[in-house]
């Protein structure tokens, strides 16, 4: 474990001076306010990715995980 975290700092070493721009996502999926939590869920899966952006009128109001999908079908306490 502790070589995995020596390869991580250097790692990071490497990319601190690095802009973020190549990594950023220009168009990502985004879920409405609106949209179904089945639809979430199906995202989630599909794509194998653990949160997704909430965006009502082209602005961010938050963001969606699997993990509140996943309390929200079972019936678990809303965040």
């Amino acid at each position: 474990m502790p070589d995995a975290f020596d390869a991580f700092v250097r790692k990071g070493e490497e990319l601190r001076t690095r802009p973020i721009a190549p990594y950023v996502i220009r168009d990502p999926l985004t879920l409405s306010p609106d949209d179904h939590v089945g639809v979430a869920a199906v995202i989630f899966v599909e794509r194998q990715i653990r949160r997704l952006p909430v965006v009502e009128h082209d602005r961010l109001v938050g963001t969606l995980s699997r993990g509140d999908t996943c309390r929200a079908m079972l019936g678990g306490a809303s965040p």
